[in-house]
């Protein structure tokens, strides 16, 4: 269900994209007397290639944008607590809820969340070694080599 969510947010996300970038090309373009339409923009039959171009990276977006990374921690993580949750502050994260198996965080800042269409949350999962951190790859990516630093420097 998260998945498709994700698959109808960047779809919606592509389309006004699409028409914001059409038209400014649009404003831009000098203009004849007779006029200028928005379809004559286009060849016939080209807005259904484009639609269905849309449909199908939309789809598969939220599969490559969206990961599980493994980080060992070289300890348990209530040993490592601090120096992790010391990283998630210094990149704007909060605690959003915590649980005995798993904590989970948002970002602070309101246009961070909307820049990402409000699927910023990280998810660790912390029962075991290695911790696994879930989210958007790019944020996932950066903590997981910002906890491993941190957790050299540590030591």
């Amino acid at each position: 269900m998260r998945y498709l969510i994700r698959a109808l947010k960047y779809l919606v996300y592509f389309v006004v994209l699409f028409f914001v970038i059409v038209g400014i090309i649009w404003l831009i373009t000098p203009k004849t007397d007779g006029g200028f339409s928005l379809s004559a923009m286009f060849q016939p039959g080209a807005l259904p290639k484009i639609a269905i171009l849309f449909l199908v990276i939309a789809a598969g977006y939220p599969y490559f944008a969206f990961t599980k990374r493994k980080v060992y921690l070289g300890g348990t993580f209530a040993e490592k607590r601090d120096v992790i949750l010391a990283c998630f502050e210094q990149w704007g994260y909060e605690i959003e809820n915590e649980e005995p198996q798993q904590i989970s965080f948002r970002l602070k800042s309101k246009t961070g969340r909307f820049t990402r269409m409000y699927e910023d949350r990280i998810v660790i999962e912390t029962q075991n070694e290695p911790i696994v951190l879930n989210g958007y790859r790019r944020d996932i990516d950066r903590m997981a080599r910002n906890i491993n630093y941190s957790l050299s420097q540590s030591e």
